[in-house]
């Protein structure tokens, strides 16, 4: 990956990230390289999103301490839950 970023920095703007991939434990240890690569992603000035596919919104779901420091410097964080209940309120309707 490391010989690689350097190219996808150039070709992409938005990086989209599962959260399963991120972490190795539910107590925030993440994979090695994975801090690294968010921080030069954040230094590069691209947006970058944190998914997980969980029926509560993201602030249930991103709420231990480990995703503070990313969530100061940026990172965005999605649910398709919140990402359903955002549609749903820009509609102004349940389809």
């Amino acid at each position: 990956m490391e010989q690689a970023l350097p190219e996808l920095l150039t070709r992409y703007d938005t990086f989209i990230l599962d959260s399963s991939l991120t972490l190795i434990s539910p107590s925030g240890d993440f994979y090695p390289g994975v801090e690294t690569t968010l921080s030069r992603l954040i230094e590069q000035h691209k947006q970058v999103i944190v998914f997980i596919n969980h029926p509560l919104p993201p602030e249930a779901c991103f709420k231990e301490s480990f995703w503070q420091p990313w969530i100061e410097r940026g990172v965005r964080f999605f649910t398709s839950c919140g990402i359903c209940l955002k549609l749903l309120a820009e509609q102004g309707y349940f389809s």
